[in-house]
């Protein structure tokens, strides 16, 4: 059963930040933590979408570029931005990333991405995609206060 607490955004991308420098000592991440983002969440579903997102976009950066993470707070909500450098999603494959069911040769990435968008889905968030001009952006909007929407697939949610 998922539980929520109080935690801040930047506390939970901090974390994961740790651990995959840790995991891929030659990529270089940048952390922009405008303000620490509190809000009522499931902290280790939280800490599984920002893994999710990071993961995709160190493995999809291009050679030498950082990507960046950065956490803003915006009125009720904390937004989350993760972007990299390199050759943009093309039109097709990007439409249905967030679909495990639409694989296609692009990306092997599929059911993570699915998952994180039910994460962010039960959260009562949103998350986005922009790929143009060789710069991909994932951003994510996440009410601070708790939200009480299941998840689509209940196997998702219990660990």
């Amino acid at each position: 059963m998922n539980t929520h607490e109080h935690v801040p955004l930047a506390w939970i991308c901090q974390k994961v930040i740790d651990e995959a420098s840790l995991a891929h000592p030659g990529h270089s991440i940048e952390f922009e933590p405008w303000d620490d983002a509190p809000g009522d969440w499931d902290r280790d579903l939280l800490l599984d979408l920002v893994r999710t997102l990071l993961s995709n976009a160190l493995g999809h950066s291009a050679a030498g570029e950082p990507v960046i993470v950065s956490v803003i707070e915006f009125n009720e909500e904390a937004v989350l931005a993760i972007g990299t450098r390199g050759p943009p999603i093309p039109d097709p494959p990007r439409e249905h990333l967030f679909d495990s069911t639409r694989r296609g040769t692009w990306s092997s990435d599929h059911f993570g991405l699915e998952i994180a968008k039910e994460i962010v889905r039960a959260h009562g968030g949103r998350i986005e995609l922009t790929s143009d001009e060789g710069v991909t952006v994932f951003h994510v909007w996440l009410p601070k206060k708790r939200q009480s929407i299941p998840f689509q697939d209940d196997a998702i949610g219990h660990r």
